[in-house]
């Protein structure tokens, strides 16, 4: 049964049906080279570290201020503070 186009008779005078394929047959592509493969793993690699790294820094100095804060607090002799001076190192990040 031909429903996408008029049939049409062959030489030897039988139906044939000639439809259209919206699909195309896969092509074969040429492998690439090993310098062209490389070359793209090494992008993705730069720019995948690159947006690791800028989350990272911007959770470091609220990750670094707890670990800093209590050993700050400690008697020690070259440097304590106190509560007002630790919610200034606290929320220093915050300015820039």
């Amino acid at each position: 049964m031909c429903t996408e186009k008029e049939p049409s008779m062959d030489d030897d005078g039988e139906m044939k049906c000639e439809t259209y394929s919206i699909y195309k047959p896969l092509e074969f592509k040429k492998p690439l080279h090993k310098s062209t493969t490389y070359r793209k793993i090494l992008a993705q690699i730069f720019l995948t570290s690159a947006v690791m790294m800028t989350s990272a820094s911007c959770g470091m100095p609220v990750g670094y201020s707890a670990v800093l804060l209590p050993q700050l607090k400690t008697a020690n002799n070259s440097m304590q503070i106190d509560d007002e001076m630790g919610s200034w190192i606290g929320n220093i990040f915050k300015f820039n």
